[in-house]
Formats: structure tokens, sequence, C-alpha cells
């Protein structure tokens, strides 16, 4: 957006200087953890900054040893820095044996392979934070994510906002008006920029292991190599720079185009990229093969960045809101202050983004945009070379020359800003930087690769820089209110990160309306990059699908691995109990009705026992009951409760001992898990009903209370049971109707877990749910200390996926390894 630069003056010159106070500046330091020799720490992210996933203020970057701590927008650039510094303070204060590294360039490195990447959780967002990570390593190599930043984020007040549009912006949208006036500003930062990498540049050398391959043009010292005339190797050739993207030019024109070429570069794939592959042995190696992964690959010196809701990407915050404010990313490190940016920096940049946003700034044109990476490329490799000439459209002139022409310019917006302060401020910052353009050895640049000649390596040098900065930060004690704060800021974050993890292990998006068992079954498909298609979302069926390997399934365990006949076995409990007593394992005694006559009847066979009262074409413990001795009424009452579900019944022997349900899968006992009826334990405070009420919270299925089964036992929802005293809620234990179920897979003998087995294979059950009642479990296994009470053909993943206590067992995996996935 062309702005009237003496008209702007004048207006800001009256009174309208006023607007420029209010802006609001915000800080990302990146820094890598090192060793006390200068080595990449190879310590994971320490646990007492909290989850970086969940921090506001303390994460991390590519790499677990690359903090990134980060700073809330200020209304001035020293309370941002003042920020910066006391997240320091607790940080070094916190580090164990470590300092915190003072340069962009990394120190000593070890192989691009053992560089760790950040480690974020095993929530969705976690998990696709990693594999980013993961797939910008194989993209550009590690070693190179390890150079190290400051973003310095700005925006200009919502009261200057309103000024200008009010002087300008008629009869224009006001968010529309903003976002071009932003783009007009991030166009010219891209022309002139190069005068921040000339003024602040910080990275003339770097430690020889960064590179794998000797590089052109730079010379070695020792360990190090260097550029002689070098102002930031981070922010050319040899740093952050894509083959690939500078083929694909991003639109700063407006915000359409910009958004339409980051669509495309998010959407189109690269043969570069596609060489790499999706996924591999260990899991997925990128996010996907196009140009970009994610808006946040887009290596550009400046970004428009717009304030996000909810989980809408930042090109859809952008089309729906415009531009809320610019993240500037070019900036090193200084070696010279602890921060790593001082005032003067920050300063220099608030006049910059002002100058940017009123000078002339037309479209950038191809021819130009190659311009502009060679001019920003040159004056890092060689930018105190006096030779060095730039191109400014027709026009050929020197560093010195554009670089003074650009300082007066700023110098007049410097002295607007000055009327709101009384100490001219920004004038010394423009007068300090008109110092550095006529003499490079004033330079930032200059200065440490005098250092660094003069120690004889890179590494030294810093590593010194290091150790002052550490003793200067761990010198005063940090103030106990905001450690304090910081600390619960940590926990805080730790909790959230669990809830999300728990969240998203439970609950996949997109297929939350199918049964956890099959959420839990696609999740782990999508991670083996096999294809997943929802045929009924009611009956929870789906199609898996990689290469030429097809299967259907239905509920997470209904699959063609099973047949028809062994389905009618299990499905019949009366069936069930022939074919295990005819293979010699031990099922109740008992009887099978086809009437309600016929088993009431019957009655005397089993008065003197406890028995089982179940339908016999049912799951979930539908329909189920248990009678005591010497009770007949009872007895009539559970017979015909059984036959509302089923036109058979059996009646069986109760059995004693605890319950356990045997996962089956191909032969082998993949999971056990103990169930017990649904239960609440007293606090001696809340009652029956408030328990149940705080225990569904956590449970996938909630509890369903028998007021009858509560009334046998002289107790009411109302009630307040003793603390410690456990209230049994229900009969039966299936999960389903609120059981608990306990992990025992590592608990239960070799002997029991072979019974499991041969009771699968005795119904030739592929996927096979073994529930089985064990007295002594320590005990081997004997005529009258176990039995099996069912055989189940579509067993729940879940009880063992999601056990109420106990290890969780990922038996998904053991499912698509039998489907041949």
């Amino acid at each position: 957006m062309p702005w009237p630069k003496k008209t702007i003056l004048d207006v800001f010159a009256d009174d309208g200087f006023r607007f420029l106070r209010g802006s609001l500046h915000g800080l990302e330091r990146e820094c890598l953890r090192v060793d006390y020799g200068g080595n990449l720490s190879l310590k994971p992210h320490p646990a007492i900054f909290g989850s970086p996933l969940c921090h506001p203020y303390i994460s991390t970057d590519f790499s677990e040893a690359q903090l990134e701590l980060i700073t809330p927008p200020f209304r001035s650039e020293r309370r941002a820095l003042s920020f910066l510094h006391d997240i320091e303070r607790y940080v070094a204060n916190n580090l164990d044996d470590e300092h915190l590294w003072p340069s962009s360039a990394p120190g000593l490195l070890p192989s691009d392979d053992d560089i760790p990447i950040a480690r974020y959780g095993v929530s969705r967002l976690g998990e696709k934070k990693e594999v980013y990570r993961r797939g910008l390593g194989y993209r550009y190599g590690r070693k190179m994510q390890t150079l190290s930043g400051i973003h310095y984020n700005f925006s200009f007040s919502d009261d200057f906002w309103g000024f200008l549009h009010t002087s300008y912006g008629k009869g224009l949208d006001r968010t529309g008006f903003i976002s071009a006036s932003y783009l007009a500003l991030i166009r010219n930062f891209l022309r002139e920029g190069w005068l921040s990498t000339y003024l602040f540049g910080a990275t003339p050398a770097t430690d020889a292991s960064f590179f794998d391959v000797t590089p052109s043009s730079l010379q070695r010292l020792g360990g190090t190599y260097y550029g002689e005339h070098a102002t930031s190797l981070r922010m050319s050739r040899y740093g952050y720079y894509s083959k690939v993207q500078a083929q694909k030019a991003i639109s700063f024109d407006d915000l359409s185009g910009y958004l339409r070429d980051i669509n495309d570069a998010l959407t189109t794939s690269h043969q570069d990229f596609k060489d790499i592959g999706l996924y591999d042995e260990s899991g997925r190696r990128q996010l996907n093969d196009y140009i970009l992964q994610s808006e946040a690959e887009h290596y550009s010196r400046i970004r428009p960045k717009p304030h996000l809701t909810g989980g809408e990407s930042a090109s859809e915050a952008l089309k729906n809101r415009g531009i809320a404010y610019v993240e500037v990313r070019n900036p090193d490190i200084s070696p010279f202050v602890a921060e790593g940016i001082d005032i003067e920096h920050l300063r220099f940049l608030h006049i910059f983004m002002v100058y940017c946003l009123f000078k002339e700034s037309p479209p950038i044109s191809c021819c130009e945009q190659k311009t502009i990476v060679s001019n920003q490329d040159n004056v890092a490799v060689r930018g105190r070379d006096i030779t060095l000439r730039l191109h400014r459209g027709k026009d050929t002139l020197s560093v010195e020359k554009w670089g003074c022409d650009i300082l007066d310019d700023m110098e007049a917006i410097a002295a607007l800003m000055d009327k709101n302060y009384s100490d001219g401020r920004y004038c010394k910052v423009i007068k300090k930087q008109k110092a550095k353009i006529l003499n490079p050895s004033l330079t930032p640049s200059a200065r440490i690769l005098e250092e660094i000649k003069d120690s004889g390596s890179f590494t030294d040098t810093a590593l010194s820089y290091a150790e002052r900065h550490m003793e200067d930060l761990k010198e005063k004690p940090l103030l106990p209110r905001l450690s304090l704060k910081l600390s619960k800021l940590a926990q805080k974050s730790l909790q959230k990160k669990k809830e999300l993890e728990m969240h998203d292990d439970l609950i996949l998006k997109g297929y939350e309306d199918l049964e956890v068992s099959t959420q839990a079954l696609i999740r782990e498909a999508l991670k083996r990059g096999i294809t997943v298609e929802v045929i009924d979302r009611k009956d929870s069926f789906i199609k898996l699908t990689k290469g030429d390997t097809i299967e259907y399934v239905k509920q997470a365990t209904k699959t063609s691995k099973d047949s028809l006949m062994s389905y009618f076995l299990m499905e019949s409990k009366a069936m069930t109990k022939h074919v295990l007593e005819e293979n010699g394992i031990n099922t109740p005694a008992g009887a099978v009705y086809h009437s309600p006559k016929d088993a009431i009847e019957d009655y005397d066979r089993f008065s003197s026992i406890k028995v089982a009262i179940k339908p016999n074409f049912t799951n979930y413990g539908i329909g189920i009951s248990f009678c005591s001795h010497n009770d007949p009424k009872l007895y009539e009452k559970a017979v015909l409760l059984a036959f509302k579900h089923s036109d058979e019944i059996l009646v069986e022997e109760f059995i004693e001992g605890d319950e356990y349900r045997f996962l089956v899968i191909d032969g082998n006992v993949s999971a056990i898990c103990k169930r017990i009826p649904a239960n609440v334990v007293g606090d001696g405070i809340h009652t029956i009903k408030q328990l149940i009420r705080t225990k569904n919270k956590d449970k996938i299925y909630p509890i369903r209370t028998e007021k009858t089964f509560l009334a046998k036992q002289d107790l009411t929802v109302d009630d307040i049971p003793k603390k410690g005293s456990q209230t049994f809620l229900r009969s039966n234990s299936n999960v389903s109707t609120g059981g608990d179920s306990i992990d025992t897979t590592d608990d239960i003998p070799i002997h029991y877990k072979d019974i499991a087995i041969t009771a699968a294979h005795s119904v030739d059950a592929t996927f096979c749910g073994v529930d089985m009642i064990i007295a002594n479990p320590s005990q081997p296994p004997s005529k009258n200390n176990h039995s099996i009470i069912e055989l189940n053909f579509n067993p729940a993943l879940l009880i063992h996926r999601y056990p109420t206590f106990g290890k969780k067992q990922y038996v998904e995996k053991d499912v698509l390894n039998t489907l041949g996935f």
C-alpha cells in the first residue's frame, strides 16, 4: 500500500505521534543446552520446566536440547526484554551441569542421526509436532535445525490502526486495510531487511562439526569455519535456506495471493520429499511429501501472523480475521548479552517496522524476488566487504550508500517516535547504526570474529561467554514470587499435557462416534500408513487397505480370520460348554432350559448351591443374575428375567473365585485383565451417589447401579460409606455396566494362559475372549480351582487398552499384525 510519506510525517508531527507509542513487542528466544565442554546436550528436556507442549513461556524448538523461551506481548521493548531475562534466570538456576549456548551457530554437534528431536508426548498434537520435526530432519538435516535465533513479534496498536484507517482507509474494510498495510511492511522488510543482518548479524563463524561437506568460500581455523566478511551464516545459503522453497516463492502482494501460494505449497508434492517416503519400520517419517508440511516450515525472514482460536490453522485464521502481527525471524543471538538481544536491537527493529510500513511498497516481481534473495545472501556471507555491491532496481550501489539512505529516512521517523519520550532513545539508536555502516569493524560480526581469531576457536569463544552469562544469571536470586509462579505454570503444563494425552488416547478426531475399541484400532492403523474407510458408522464397520492387503473389520475384532461356525459355537453358551468339555476344559456344572416352567420346576436340583442364571445368546452381562441357595422366589425371578432376553437359558453352578478375561489373538494371549463388579471406595464424606458421579468422570462406561443389589446390603445411594470401605453396586463384573478392569497380563502364570489358548483353539477362534474364574492364580490349575464360564467371539479391546487400574496393553497392534498389516 503506497503511503504519501511527507503527508504521513506531517500528520504524526501534529499530535498523531502519540499513536506510535502503543505498539506491542514479544520475543521468542531459541537456545541450545550444552554441557560444560560445549557439546550439544543429549539429556531430555528438564522436567522442572514442565511440558514444552503446554507451557506458555518455556518450550522447545526442533531439538530436545533446543529451548524456546517465550514472552507475552508488551507495550515497551524494555518490558519484553525484562521478562525474557527473568525466564532465562529461572532456567539457568534450574539447569544441572549445563550452559545456555550464547550463539545462533551451534557448538560441538554429534552426527546428524544422534541429534535428539524434541519430544512432546503421545497426544495427537504432540505426535504431530514430533513427526513434523522428524520430517524437517529428513528434508534439511538435523544439524541445520540446530541454528537458533530470536523471533521478534510486533504489532501496531488498535488506536494506531484506527487513526490511520480514518485518515487513509476510507471506503476500505478495516481488517483488509490492516492486512494490506502489514503486507506492505513485509515486502519492504524483504527488500531492505538485509540492513538488519549487516548491523546485528552475529554468526560469521561456526564449529566445523556443523558441516558434513567442506563449505566453499569459507576459511578454516582449526575446528572453526568462518567467512572473512560474513555477518550471519545462519541467514545465508549455509543456514536456513531451502532450494525447494526458493523455487516456489510465496507472494506477499496481497492476502489472497499469499493464502493461495501457501495452500499450493501445502498441497503440492515434491519429488525430493516423495523420495523420503512417509513411513518406515519405526513409524511416520514426515507429515506429508508436500513442499511445506505445515505453514511453520515456510522459511521467510518475516511472516504474517494471525491470532489463533480453537484448532484452526494459521491460514484459516488469516482468511477469517486477517493479519494481527508480524513475526521477524532474522535476528541472530548476540553472544555479548545473556538475553541474546539488547535494547538497541529491539528499538532499531521498532523504528524499522514503522519505516517499512510507510515506505512506498509496490508488488514484488519475479525478477525482484531473485534480487532480494541475492542481496540478503551476499550481505550474510560478505556484508563487511567494502567492495560488495547490491542491486536496488536498476541501480548498483554499496552497502554503505544504501544503508545510509535507509538510516537517513529512519532518522526522521525516530525523531517522531522520540516525541513520546524525553531521552531521545530512538535517534540515539540510529546514530549508532550509522557508525556501523561507516565502520564495519564496529558490527557484532566483526567483533566476535576478532575474538575467535584471537582464541583460535569459535566454540571456545562462545563457551567463555556461556560461562560468563551463566554466572551473571545465577548471581542474583530470582524473586520468590516469580519462581513460584513459573513452578506452578510448569506443574499446570504437565497436568494439561496429561489431560490432552488421556483425551486423545481415548477419542480419535473424526471417528468420535465409533466404538472405543474401533477408534484404538484406527489410531494404530493410521500410524502404520493404512488407509481407513468407514463403511458403517453405526456398526463400527471399517475397511483397511495397504498395498494389496484389504481387510474388513467390524467392532475391532470381527474379521475374515474367524469362520461363521466359530461364531456359532461361541454365540451359544450351551454349545461353548459342550465343545470345551469335549476338550477336557473345566466348565461349571449346569443345565439348559427352553421354557421358564421347566427351569422353575427343576429348582430342587440347584436349591443347595449358589447359581448363575443367564440367557444363552447375550453378551455384556445382559439378563444375568446370581441366586443364593434356598431362595426359590429369587431363583424364579432370575429365570423369568433371563427368558426376557432369550428363548433358551443356562442355570449353572456359581464358581467361587475372581473373574479374568484372557484376550487370545492368533494362538497367543495378548492381554489378561481381572474384572470386578462396579464399586466405589468410601472417603467418609461423600454419599454413594456422589462417589459414583466422581468415578464416572474417568470411566468409558458409566456405572449403572442396581438399587435392589444395594438394598440387599441395607444400603441406599444416599448412604455415606466409611473411609476405605469398598461398596459393590452390581453383581456382574461387566465393564459395560461400570465394572473395573485391572490389568494382570504379567501376573497370571503360563499354565492358565495355555488353558485359554486351548479353549480358543477348540472353537477354531482367531480372536477370542476367554472368561475364566480362578480361585487362586498362584496355585497350579486343578479340576476344582478354575472354570471357563464363557467364550466371546467379539472381545472388546478397550478393557485391556484402557484398564481401570494397571498397565495399558496396546492390543490393537496384535490385531493389525494378525490381519497382515
